[in-house]
């Protein structure tokens, strides 16, 4: 059995094999695979650990206006601002989005991001995305955690396997409810997903 220590250990090694490694057998896809390029998302994370805020902040402005549509862009964009902007700008910044493109729902879901310290506003934000979408993986993502957050692990588990439903081959749900069976210690059921 593996140990609680450990289960960070095995989700890290689950993301880069999701990440990096092949489409798997008998042609399956990733539904909710993201057009930006890994490597550039890398390269903003080694500005930042590097402490060049300016160097992450232009790469990630450019990786956002080449890839629009990519959440993994505009959200690398959105933790790099949050860094140099004060709270109150870096959220009105996203409300601002939202007033301007109601219907979009990425800006929801960038907006969902900037509450998340606020659980109740900050599902409302999450609803609405996936309202808009309901194959966004994303919005799904943020409402598990907001259910983890409150200690309830069998809704978070209940919010993955509803959007699994919805997305039966979307990789990054599979990785957070195959996690997430791994820390209530569902081994077989982590086994299933992660696979």
């Amino acid at each position: 059995m593996l140990r609680r220590g450990r289960l960070h250990l095995v989700a890290a090694l689950a993301l880069l094999a999701v990440s990096c490694g092949p489409r798997g057998p008998r042609g399956r896809t990733d539904s909710d695979a993201d057009p930006a390029p890994s490597s550039s998302l890398y390269a903003i994370d080694a500005k930042l650990a590097q402490g060049d805020l300016a160097g992450a902040e232009a790469a990630a402005h450019a990786l956002a206006a080449a890839w629009p549509s990519s959440t993994r862009a505009r959200r690398s964009l959105q933790d790099v601002l949050r860094r140099q902007m004060s709270p109150r700008d870096w959220r009105a910044r996203y409300e601002e989005a939202v007033r301007e493109r109601p219907e979009d729902p990425l800006a929801w879901y960038l907006l969902g991001r900037t509450r998340i310290d606020e659980p109740a506003q900050a599902r409302e934000a999450l609803e609405r995305a996936l309202a808009l979408d309901p194959s966004a993986v994303w919005p799904v993502v943020g409402l598990a955690y907001l259910e983890q957050s409150e200690g309830d692990l069998f809704r978070a588990v209940e919010t993955y396997e509803g959007a699994l439903g919805r997305s039966p081959r979307s990789r990054t749900l599979r990785l957070m409810l195959g996690t997430l069976y791994l820390e209530l210690q569902l081994y077989v059921d982590a086994q299933r997903h992660l696979e």
